[in-house]
C-alpha cells in the first residue's frame, strides 16, 4: 500500500513539478537569448573617399555599390534590425550625391592624400579612424555587429556573407587571405571590402603601422573557432584599384 502511495505521489505530483520547472526555465532562458539577439542591431558602414582623380567613374561605382547593398536588403530578412551608414573622408563639402540615398551620412574630413601617396598603408588608417567616428556618432554597443563595406563593391545576389549575416549570430565573419588567393582557414590577412565582427572587437582595432587588413585579420583570428565563420565566397564584386580594369567576385 505504501508502494502504490508512493508511486502515486512520484508520477502525480513530483514528475509533473519537475516538467514545469524545467519547461520554465526553457522558456526562461530562451526569453533572454531571444531578448538579446532582438536587442542588437547591425551597423553596414559604408566606407567611401571622393577623390578628385577619376571623380566620375568612382562616382558611378558608388553609386552602383550602394544600390547593390540597398537592394539586397530591402529584399532580404533580417534577424537584427540593420541600419546602413555611409561614412566618407575627402569631400570639402557635405553636400554630395550621397545625400541622396536617403540614409545617414557622416564626413569626416580626416583624409591625408599627401600622406598616403607616400604610404599606402595609411589609406586604411584613416579608413579605420572612420569606422571609429561612427560608432563614437551612432553610439554603437559592444554586442552590436559591424559590417566593414568599400562603397565602390557590388554586393552578389546570391552573396555568402550577406546570407549569413541575415540569419546567423556570430562574432565575425571574415575571409582570410589576399583577395588574389582567398583562404579557408585563419590566416594574418583577410579582405576588407565586405568583413562583419562584433563592435566589442572593433573598437579595439588600431592602427600599428601594418596594412589594415593584417590588423581585422589578427583581431578576427583571437576570436574563437565557435564563433567565427569563414565564407568559401564572400560573394562580392571587388575593384581593389592599383591598376585594376574590371570588377571580379571573391
Amino acid at each position: 500500500m505504501k508502494h502504490t502511495i508512493y508511486l502515486q505521489t512520484v508520477t502525480y505530483v513530483f514528475i509533473p513539478f519537475v516538467i514545469y520547472i524545467l519547461y520554465m526555465t526553457y522558456n526562461r532562458y530562451k526569453n533572454h537569448i531571444d531578448g538579446f539577439t532582438q536587442n542588437q542591431k547591425i551597423y553596414v558602414i559604408i566606407t567611401v573617399c571622393l577623390l578628385e582623380e577619376d571623380y566620375q567613374k568612382r562616382k558611378e561605382q558608388y553609386i552602383t555599390g550602394i544600390l547593390s547593398l540597398m537592394k539586397y536588403i530591402g529584399s532580404n530578412q533580417f534577424n537584427r534590425p540593420i541600419i546602413p551608414i555611409i561614412v566618407e573622408n575627402n569631400s570639402t563639402t557635405e553636400s554630395t550625391f550621397l545625400n541622396d540615398f536617403d540614409i545617414p551620412v557622416l564626413y569626416t574630413h580626416s583624409n591625408n592624400k599627401e600622406l598616403c601617396k607616400m604610404n599606402r598603408t595609411h589609406i586604411g588608417e584613416f579608413e579605420m579612424n572612420d569606422v571609429h567616428a561612427v560608432i563614437k556618432k551612432y553610439n554603437i554597443h559592444d554586442d552590436d555587429f559591424i559590417v566593414k563595406f568599400t562603397g565602390r563593391y557590388i554586393i552578389s545576389p546570391e552573396s555568402e556573407f550577406m546570407r549569413v549575416l541575415a540569419s546567423g549570430n556570430y562574432d565575425a565573419i571574415i575571409k582570410f587571405g589576399h583577395f588574389s588567393s582567398p583562404l579557408t582557414h585563419k590566416d594574418g590577412d583577410c579582405i576588407t571590402g565586405l568583413i562583419g565582427m562584433r563592435a566589442k572587437y572593433v573598437k579595439q582595432l588600431r592602427f600599428t603601422g601594418r596594412s589594415i587588413e593584417h590588423e581585422w585579420a589578427t583581431m578576427g583570428s583571437s576570436i574563437p573557432d565557435a564563433q567565427i565563420y569563414i565564407p568559401q565566397r564572400l560573394g562580392v564584386y571587388i575593384w581593389p584599384g592599383l591598376g585594376a580594369t574590371e570588377y571580379f567576385l571573391v
